[in-house]
């Protein structure tokens, strides 16, 4: 896949892959993630959510928008097909022993490109408006139905198993028409540079 991935930086393609992994997460699964995480105390977290809105529930944020905001990127033993999935998009590997997930300080010196951000989670149907991100991302659609608009122009509809790519370069808006739940999987190495 690093080939794939090189080909459509190269040629600024943004690449639908459709049924790239069938997810074996659930709606329960997501929400006893949800529950797990909003029983840890966090004060980083509390304080986030008063600078960007939104209402912090220990290690998670319910924005005001309906989406919930996490710090957790350690999700290869929450949740199932995880491992296998950035095995897949690694073309190796699935990076899980990397200090990013271990909590470890310092930062990656896996050979990895791809990590997991973090896991997104929107209640309803809100609207994400139209941004870039500072690095190349591939989104993972476990849940729901969410329908991206890349460029002000073409818009994919992501079903559970999807997998999008797209390049920093390209600004997208998304919505979705109920609950929805995926992946973010980035470029550290692009978002080390952001920082």
């Amino acid at each position: 896949m690093k080939e794939v991935w090189a080909k459509a930086k190269q040629n600024q393609e943004i690449l639908h892959l459709k049924n790239f992994q069938a997810p074996e997460i659930e709606w329960g699964d997501i929400l006893n993630f949800v529950y797990t995480l909003a029983k840890i105390p966090d004060k980083k977290m509390i304080d986030r959510s008063i600078k960007e809105g939104g209402v912090a529930f220990g290690s998670a944020i319910l924005t005001n928008s309906g989406y919930f905001w996490f710090e957790e990127n350690n999700l290869f033993p929450i949740f199932k097909g995880v491992e296998e999935l950035m095995e897949k998009v690694n073309g190796t590997n699935s990076g899980k022993d990397c200090i990013h997930y271990l909590g470890q300080p310092g930062r990656c010196t896996c050979d990895q490109q791809w990590h997991i951000q973090t896991l997104r989670f929107v209640i309803g149907g809100s609207n994400v408006s139209s941004h870039n991100d500072p690095n190349d991302v591939l989104y993972w659609q476990i849940l729901g139905t969410s329908y991206w608009k890349m460029n002000n122009d073409k818009e994919y509809m992501l079903e559970p198993g999807d997998l999008l790519y797209f390049n920093k370069e390209d600004s997208h808006a998304l919505r979705q028409d109920g609950p929805r739940a995926g992946i973010i999987i980035d470029d550290i190495k692009q978002r080390r540079k952001s920082l």
